[in-house]
């Protein structure tokens, strides 16, 4: 702390305080940080004394508050750019993917989502829920997210659902969307917040599925033969048991596989894998 003389002698109170007549202050800084700093300072004149007890311990009182104010609003900022840039990777994403939260409800639904739904009428946003057209396999997409969202009932591989829509004559159409509905949060405690994403469905275009090139995934991930062949199943959209059967494979070894495959993507989730898959693959070859 600066002595009276040297506070009398400094540059600052010859130059600002001396000439507006103002000798005692305190003050604190409230935040501080690499782009930005905020003090919080009082200054008196000199002929009304310094601040008494009373007034620093006021002071001292109300600092620990802004500051952490100030900690709250850069946090806030912080989780806002990042939600951007997350929602920017969400929307570019090689799979269609519906968050959901704790109630099963929309939370957001990303451009690959949305062109799915707009091609095909089996799916569809009904009173902020999605839904199947036909009764009988919304009924199993609807216990499919139950499962996602029950902590005690939720599997990490996620539930695989067909959906179909009805032809002019009643008839199903060509090419049913297969959905994979996968807990967000892989069995980790979720969140109190109700607005939060509890569950994932993953929304997969069959015609990007039936491209996969499993030459193209172990190149790209260094991943063995089996793992490869799991790898392309599961970007496809079929879910543990699925892939066991088409591989002839248990599901045991299947699940090991799947960490494998977390380990040397860099994922954590079904959603986050398909989705990394799908993205690396190569484009398609143009007749022209």
């Amino acid at each position: 702390m600066r002595s009276k003389t040297s506070l009398e002698e400094s540059e600052c109170y010859q130059k600002f305080l001396k000439p507006r007549g103002l000798h005692y202050g305190a003050g604190a800084f409230l935040f501080r940080n690499s782009r930005m700093a905020c003090h919080l300072g009082t200054l008196r004149p000199k002929k009304t004394g310094p601040l008494s007890a009373l007034e620093m311990e006021r002071i001292r009182t109300v600092v620990p508050h802004l500051q952490r104010v100030f900690a709250v609003i850069d946090e806030r900022d912080s989780l806002i750019a990042e939600r951007d840039v997350l929602k920017g990777l969400f929307d570019s994403g090689g799979a269609g993917a519906v968050l959901l939260d704790q109630l099963g409800g929309i939370l957001a639904i990303n451009s690959p989502a949305r062109r799915a739904m707009e091609r095909n009428s089996a799916l569809e946003e009904r009173a902020g829920r999605l839904c199947a057209a036909k009764p009988a396999e919304d009924q199993k997409l609807q216990e499919a997210i139950r499962k996602a969202l029950d902590p005690w009932l939720r599997d990490a591989a996620g539930e695989g659902v067909l959906v179909t829509q009805t032809g002019k004559d009643g008839e199903d159409g060509p090419v049913p969307l297969r959905l994979v509905i996968v807990p967000a949060h892989g069995g980790a405690k979720l969140s109190p917040s109700v607005s939060s994403t509890a569950a994932i469905v993953l929304i997969l275009d069959p015609d990007a599925a039936a491209r996969i090139d499993v030459g193209a995934l172990r190149r790209f991930f260094s991943l063995s033969r089996a793992e490869a062949e799991v790898a392309a199943k599961i970007a496809s959209g079929l879910s543990i048991a699925e892939c066991a059967e088409a591989l002839h494979l248990s599901q045991h070894t299947i699940r090991s596989h799947v960490k494998k495959l977390f380990l040397k993507t860099g994922t954590n989730q079904q959603s986050a894998l398909v989705s990394m898959l799908l993205r690396a693959q190569p484009p398609p070859m143009s007749n022209e």
